[in-house]
């Protein structure tokens, strides 16, 4: 039997979500706002999260893969339950949806597919112009 890599935790009271789905929920909630705001573009949002998260893709590359729509519809379901304005779909992926760009397994996201930007050992000695 082979090995599964998963830390058992204790779980005090039933939630919608898995530990890391709720982590991961912040990153969702607060990373699109910084592009939707023009504070940095997404691909400097990976950019700096991949060696400061010591990952091999920034978030909106996990965006990508998961699918917008089915991230988009995640979110939903948060602002559904909470009311609040920040937990809805941001613009970003809103856009990207409207567009047909629902990821990597539709070929287009926010990256492009094949041979993304950020597969590049390029990627990270550059900022977005």
């Amino acid at each position: 039997m082979g090995l599964i890599n998963v830390m058992p935790v204790l779980v005090r009271r039933e939630h919608t979500d898995f530990i890391l789905s709720w982590i991961w929920r912040a990153g969702k909630k607060k990373l699109p706002r910084i592009a939707d705001t023009g504070v940095a573009a997404h691909e400097d949002v990976n950019r700096t999260w991949i060696p400061q998260v010591e990952t091999l893709l920034g978030p909106f590359a996990l965006m990508d893969r998961v699918g917008n729509g089915v991230v988009c519809d995640i979110t939903k379901v948060y602002f559904a339950e909470s009311g609040d304005l920040s937990d809805d779909c941001p613009e970003i992926l809103l856009d990207r949806i409207a567009c047909g760009d629902l990821g990597m397994k539709r070929g287009k996201g926010l990256p492009t597919y094949p041979d993304s930007a950020w597969q590049s050992p390029l990627f990270l000695k550059s900022a977005s112009p």
